[in-house]
């Protein structure tokens, strides 16, 4: 919110260049074309869809959203990787503790304004050696490749707790090794639901465009907890805020042929 109000320029620890920043007069314009749309049924004259791809600094238009000239593109989790293909072994997994009194802390993302300090795009290198972290990293790009469109991750699971969360964070390794969020999200699964065998979840992370340059990493960070930003799962069954007790538990994510984990964003194609 303050970003808009105080004609901050930066999200976070990224300088947003000029041609990204749109003011909140330009902003106001959007949302009356959309009121007098919605409640008068007026024809707009733009395009239905106008969009930012961040580090390409460039604006776009589409009709429609995700964008005519994309498709989906998998990744699947592989051991510490992101591949084109499942892995081929028919189930393999990792493990990690997850401990709501020692929670996976917030750094950077889509948070409130009183967040001042936490908010936008942070370099999450510090985070790395975290035992309740699992991190997932693609080859190095060969060329510049953009994507726009929902994010979403498929995750095969299994808990000890009655109750838990799991969290997934789209990152981008630049060439120089730091590690940026993009897009984040949780899945928070319910005690009804049995955990002691291989559940598949969902996690929506939002919607994004970017775009990776040569050089360049995808990266997957897999956790159980993104605090303050989400209450903490006290993986007991009992609601965050009625909870008395907190539960370490382990946490499994599996992989491979028969548990196909995976990372789905959309990717754009250009003519060339």
């Amino acid at each position: 919110h303050n970003q808009i109000y105080d004609e901050n320029k930066a999200l976070g620890d990224y300088a947003l260049p000029a041609e990204g920043r749109m003011s909140l007069n330009e902003m106001l314009d959007i949302a009356c074309s959309w009121f007098n749309k919605t409640l008068k049924e007026n024809e707009i004259t733009k395009p239905e869809v106008e969009y930012y791809v961040s580090f390409e600094n460039s604006w776009k238009k589409s009709i429609h959203w995700p964008p005519c000239n994309s498709s989906k593109k998998s990744f699947y989790l592989s051991k510490k990787e992101l591949a084109s293909i499942p892995s081929n072994e028919k189930s393999t997994f990792v493990d990690f503790t997850f401990d709501p009194m020692k929670p996976y802390p917030t750094v950077g993302g889509a948070n409130f304004h009183f967040f001042l300090n936490n908010i936008g795009i942070k370099n999450q290198s510090e985070m790395k050696d975290r035992e309740d972290l699992i991190s997932f990293e693609s080859k190095l790009f060969q060329e510049k490749t953009t994507y726009a469109g929902g994010v979403e991750v498929e995750l095969y699971i299994s808990s000890e707790g009655k109750g838990t969360d799991f969290t997934a964070k789209l990152c981008k390794k630049d060439s120089l090794g730091n590690v940026w969020n993009l897009v984040d999200g949780i899945s928070r699964i319910e005690s009804t639901e049995r955990l002691n065998k291989p559940t598949k979840v969902l996690i929506n992370l939002g919607h994004i465009a970017f775009q990776i340059k040569k050089g360049e990493k995808l990266i997957l960070q897999v956790s159980s907890s993104n605090f303050p930003k989400y209450n903490r799962n006290p993986n007991t069954g009992i609601h965050p805020m009625d909870a008395t007790e907190l539960r370490a538990v382990k946490q499994r994510v599996y992989y491979g042929i028969n548990q196909p984990s995976k990372l789905i964003l959309n990717q754009l194609y250009y003519e060339k």
